[in-house]
């Protein structure tokens, strides 16, 4: 009796030994990795995406021979690095002319670019490669070299502005040389954005669109194009803790 007494103290001593040493090794399981504040998940880059229906018309018969409005369909995306200071933005314009004349115009500017301010406020600087025109003898086409700079504002989280300037050095096209009358290029563009709706994470891959307005002039062969735009964009932003 004696002996089986001392083997079952023995077993619970055993047993507690293996419960404390368990408690001492335990850990926490793993959480998520901690967050950098100024990026999306994986140091995603910023994009602005945006699908637009455009109405231009020449402010007289120097920048588009013929007469009549344009109506295009345009394409644009602009990508700012966030862990890498690098800055891209195609497009692609298609349109017409109720005047006659086929609109087309392509650029691939490549730069660099950075966020500032919490995913506020971001800048870039881009130079690439471009060709457009219009068919009818209306913009005789050409190879543009953009230099291009952007800059992305959200003063409020329901408000997100994206302005550019774009000047063109264009080759192939004697007649499209030196039409910009407020600087030193062939020919040159001002543009404002306007996002309408709340900015969504980088990593937020299902951020629906939002409405977009916008503006744009041209400077082209002595005189202006002006545009108006309207469509579907969206902004997606590294945006950084509590916000």
């Amino acid at each position: 009796m004696a002996l089986v007494l001392v083997l079952v103290a023995a077993a619970a001593s055993v047993a507690r030994a293996e419960k404390v040493s368990r408690d001492e090794i335990a850990v926490d399981p793993p959480g998520p990795p901690p967050s950098d504040e100024h990026t999306g998940e994986n140091g995603d880059p910023g994009l602005v995406l945006e699908l637009l229906l455009q109405g231009g018309a020449a402010t007289d018969g120097t920048a588009l021979r013929g007469p009549g409005l344009i109506v295009a369909g345009q394409m644009r995306s602009i990508m700012i690095g966030v862990d890498e200071p690098l800055a891209i933005a195609p497009e692609l314009q298609l349109g017409f002319g109720t005047g006659g004349g086929f609109r087309y115009d392509l650029a691939f500017p490549l730069g660099m670019g950075a966020w500032f301010g919490d995913g506020r406020f971001a800048m870039a600087a881009m130079t690439g490669v471009g060709v457009g025109g219009m068919t009818g003898d209306r913009l005789p086409i050409a190879f543009e070299l953009p230099a291009e700079g952007v800059m992305i504002l959200s003063p409020i989280d329901q408000l997100n502005l994206v302005a550019s300037a774009r000047a063109d050095f264009v080759f192939g096209a004697a007649e499209r040389k030196h039409g910009a009358t407020t600087a030193p290029v062939d020919e040159l563009t001002f543009r404002l954005d306007v996002i309408l709706g709340a900015r969504e994470p980088r990593s937020d891959s299902n951020s629906d669109a939002r409405w977009t307005i916008g503006a744009m002039e041209q400077e082209v062969r002595g005189g202006r194009v002006l545009w108006l735009m309207f469509g579907a964009g969206s902004l997606s932003a590294p945006m950084g803790e509590g916000r």
